[in-house]
């Protein structure tokens, strides 16, 4: 299989901000090979393993518990970054938990959660994440709408960036978690030459 055979249907699961950073990009390829392809892109729900079904063909995104049956690659690392609107008063000050725990937080719905709870309480300060989201995208709008605090990957600031939207990045003073990237799929499909080129693909346009 090299990508210009008999048109496949593949169903990918992944998060919104990968989703827009790969989706175009798989269409183009397909486009310029004159494959024909359909990708199919289902929203991730962080709280649960989809490679049971027979349906998904290839999971990508953050690290999460999945079926110990399941063929797992890591695609690359993420740092995190804290995110604000560029008026932002935290902008000016200085980036210390004992400062930062005061503003409201927004943290994604998946190991960034778990990791940012453990570190308030390793420096004894109670737990202050406000709101939990299951997406990136909600979690921008938060911050647009209600001057709130979130924590990323620098993979999402990049496409922020790119869409131009209204959101600056900083580090703190303290470390902050990276979070892993990987491809998830079914031992069914790990042989599997469509499969096989589905994953190189992938991996290749996303270039972490």
């Amino acid at each position: 299989f090299n990508g210009k055979e008999l048109p496949r249907s593949f169903n990918i699961v992944t998060n919104d901000i990968l989703m827009s950073k790969l989706s175009y990009k798989l269409m183009k390829k397909s486009i310029q090979e004159n494959s024909n392809h359909i990708f199919n892109f289902n929203y991730d729900n962080a709280a649960s393993c989809l490679l049971r079904s027979e349906d998904i063909d290839l999971y990508i995104g953050e690290d999460k518990n999945l079926s110990p049956e399941v063929k797992i690659r890591t695609i690359g690392h993420s740092d995190c970054v804290f995110i604000a609107t560029r008026d932002h008063p935290v902008l000016l000050m200085e980036k210390s938990l004992k400062n930062l725990k005061e503003f409201i937080l927004i943290v994604p719905k998946n190991r960034l959660k778990e990791e940012m709870e453990s570190l308030y309480r390793e420096r004894g300060y109670k737990r202050k994440i406000h709101g939990i989201s299951a997406g990136y995208l909600p979690i921008i709008e938060n911050i647009l709408q209600t001057g709130s605090l979130g924590i990323v990957p620098m993979y999402v600031v990049d496409v922020l960036q790119r869409m131009n939207i209204e959101v600056d990045f900083f580090r703190p003073d303290f470390e902050l978690p990276k979070v892993r990237i990987i491809q998830a799929w079914h031992p069914r499909y790990h042989n599997c030459s469509s499969h096989k080129w589905l994953r190189d693909i992938s991996k290749d346009l996303l270039d972490f």
